[in-house]
């Protein structure tokens, strides 16, 4: 019934192709996951593995999912540990399925209700995962579920899956899952799978477990990785990690590394220095700032201050005069994050006085992070008194990304009275960019009237992407 009513509403809409209507469809035809119970809740995880894989005989595809309760911090984003699987309003969760009940309009985000959630398409396992209870859940065949896994037996099953496992895609996802587990077992699998794993992405993964288990033991293999491991991918992971690790030997570690590793492992030194909060790491980070011998290094320098509100007056610094232009970008973005009112005044100057036009269109640029009632009026005095056309271009851009009537009209005026044919189409680019009906009924008055023939195409230019795309 599902997909018939699918089927005629796509015919009733005529949509021309078909990958439109596989989009439109595939919800409906796929229809909800159904759900078997082992009978015996509180069986031997082991034991009731081996029965959904007995159930499963004759599937193509099917899952299989317990819960298990971690102490996960409050906030925390499971980076490739954890997904929203297909995830989407309507979708149904687990919980929905075992309680009974509808999918909700919009699922509820949740880390104190996890479920380790392993898919089998064609009859392999092909993915594992953790994901809250209340997420959107999409399966293709039924859901065996395994009802409650207390975390020391959750980490000694999934531990003995990975033993049991050659497949270096699955075991990287198994050990993601696993990392999530505390405990000293835990710690040493992970640490015994960076030793012996021949696999990039495998060991990035147990790194990424290392960190969220903290310890001396988990702290010196960190630091160590981090000093010294060859692969660059998973140095990094390392290096990230010692940020969370608030100690002072990690600490000294990342100073270190921040000073006069390969590049690479200089910037996430920094960056991981930002996340120990502490007075030394600021006067490190100012320093790198103000002596980078390296863009990335100044940059990085930029985002790990942008966090620290006590640093607007270094980053206005940063922004007028460091050497690095992208640096200067990053730094003229910052101060506005953290101090709108204050920012302001400085990007105004630096449009003035700045002699390199990049730098001056950054400065535009970075306007639109700034509150609309602020932004908008600065904007149009920079069309007033800016004498470099690209200072002016940059000013037309940035105003499109506020659709509001007087940004309208105002493009529209510049549109007809500028003296510079190239900023004129510049104007109606950035009408074309606005959203709002009202954007329409002006592009058609300039594609029909303006006395430039190159305005007037560009006009039409900018309506047919409006009504094709």
């Amino acid at each position: 019934m599902k997909t018939n009513r699918c089927i005629e509403t796509v015919a009733k809409r005529r949509v021309p192709a078909l990958i439109l209507a596989w989009l439109f469809c595939a919800g409906a035809m796929a229809g909800e996951p159904r759900l078997a119970k082992h009978p015996e809740p509180d069986a031997a995880l082991g034991q009731k593995w081996r029965w959904a894989l007995d159930q499963a005989r004759g599937e193509r595809h099917w899952a299989i999912a317990y819960e298990t309760r971690l102490s996960l911090p409050e906030g925390l984003w499971l980076y490739g540990g954890m997904r929203w699987m297909n995830g989407g309003a309507g979708r149904q969760s687990i919980a929905a399925m075992l309680e009974g009940v509808a999918p909700t309009a919009t699922p509820r985000r949740t880390l104190r209700r996890l479920a380790v959630v392993f898919r089998y398409r064609q009859k392999r396992l092909r993915d594992v995962w953790l994901t809250s209870l209340d997420a959107p859940l999409r399966t293709d065949g039924p859901l065996f579920w395994l009802h409650r896994a207390d975390p020391s037996a959750s980490a000694a099953f999934l531990i003995g899956l990975r033993a049991g496992l050659d497949r270096p895609d699955m075991a990287a996802e198994l050990v993601r899952a696993i990392g999530y587990h505390g405990g000293d077992e835990v710690a040493r699998f992970l640490i015994e799978t960076i030793d012996r794993s021949t696999h990039g992405e495998t060991r990035e993964a147990a790194v990424r477990g290392l960190a969220f288990q903290g310890g001396p033991a988990a702290g010196r293999k960190l630091i160590e990785l981090a000093r010294k491991e060859p692969n660059p991918e998973v140095r990094e992971e390392a290096v990230q990690a010692l940020g969370g690790l608030h100690t002072e030997e990690s600490f000294r570690t990342l100073a270190s590394l921040a000073e006069s590793a390969p590049t690479e492992i200089r910037v996430e030194a920094i960056e991981s220095l930002s996340d120990h909060r502490r007075p030394e790491g600021t006067r490190l980070l100012r320093k790198f700032l103000n002596n980078a011998d390296v863009e990335d290094v100044a940059e990085a320098a930029v985002e790990a201050l942008a966090e620290d509100p006590d640093a607007f007056d270094v980053l206005v610094q940063a922004a007028r005069r460091n050497p690095w232009p992208e640096a200067r970008e990053e730094a003229m973005e910052a101060v506005v994050e953290l101090d709108a009112d204050r920012a302001l005044p400085v990007l105004e100057d630096i449009i003035a006085r700045e002699r390199d036009m990049e730098v001056a269109a950054d400065a535009v640029e970075a306007m639109e992070e700034l509150p609309p009632e602020i932004a908008v009026t600065a904007l149009f005095r920079i069309l007033d008194n800016a004498a470099e056309p690209d200072v002016h271009e940059a000013a037309l851009e940035a105003l499109s990304e506020f659709p509001e009537p007087r940004v309208l009209a105002r493009l529209d005026r510049f549109a007809w009275e500028s003296g510079d044919a190239e900023l004129q189409e510049a104007a109606v680019s950035a009408l074309g960019d606005i959203e709002l009906q009202q954007a329409h009924g002006l592009l058609l008055k300039l594609a029909k009237a303006h006395p430039n023939s190159e305005v007037r195409e560009e006009a039409l230019d900018v309506l047919k992407d409006r009504v094709f795309n």
